[in-house]
């Protein structure tokens, strides 16, 4: 099987501590369980990035951005060669496509 190389850019990592550092701030267990489920849900595109779609937006299409959902929160991310980058990490109710 094919491997990619994960490679997290600064924004989606601060998105990440973001959500952490919230959810930890009322329930310590879920931000250590959202957490690890990020890790698990991320490092499987290390096997298989192309199983996501592309995004619905046009303009964000054309640059082939790609997405995954995990529980409430959406996985921006782009394939380049043998790597995947991510992108960002939002909560789904945000509108991405003014932050993307």
């Amino acid at each position: 099987m094919e491997q990619y190389r994960i490679v997290i850019y600064k924004k989606a990592q601060e998105d990440l501590e973001d959500i952490v550092l919230y959810l930890n701030k009322f329930y310590a267990e879920t931000a250590l369980k959202y957490y690890d489920l990020f890790v698990e849900k991320i490092g499987g595109l290390s096997t298989a990035p192309e199983r996501c779609s592309l995004v619905r937006d046009d303009s964000l299409r054309l640059k082939n951005y790609k997405y995954l959902i995990i529980e409430n929160y959406i996985v921006f991310f782009v394939i380049r060669g043998k790597k995947v980058q991510i992108r960002r990490i939002l909560y789904n109710k945000r509108q991405y496509r003014d932050i993307l």
